[in-house]
């Protein structure tokens, strides 16, 4: 099968996802706002497109945020990528620095532990 490149917008999403299902696409790369990819990915299992015979490759870097939890038992192979280790003791003590600073300063600080960010959805499982 040869590329298949298609554009998203909010009123698009179902039926491109039907008109890539039968084209036979298995292998899906998608570049949507953070806020959009949990409802492209709930639409995608609603037709049949979160088996284990599907991969996908999310861009964006926020994908740690959203949670996946409706999509772990498919068997579908949904990648990331990660620039920061959130478990790494380096970026967890500049975060502790960040957050004191903010704190400091009167400024509002999400409280979420990185293992608790992890914890929505990780990039380290490739088979969620």
């Amino acid at each position: 099968m040869g590329q298949w490149v298609r554009s998203l917008n909010e009123h698009s999403v179902r039926p491109m996802l039907k008109d890539a299902k039968k084209a036979g696409v298995t292998h899906v790369v998608l570049d949507v706002e953070r806020s959009k990819i949990f409802t492209v990915l709930k639409q995608a299992q609603q037709i049949g497109m979160m088996t284990s015979y599907h991969n996908y490759f999310i861009t964006s870097l926020d994908l740690h945020t959203v949670e996946l939890e409706d999509f772990r038992h498919g068997g579908t192979n949904i990648t990331c990528l990660r620039l920061v280790d959130p478990e790494n003791p380096l970026v967890q003590s500049v975060m502790q620095d960040w957050t004191f600073g903010e704190v400091r300063h009167g400024r509002a600080v999400d409280t979420l532990t990185s293992s608790q960010q992890v914890g929505k959805g990780s990039c380290r499982n490739n088979n969620l």
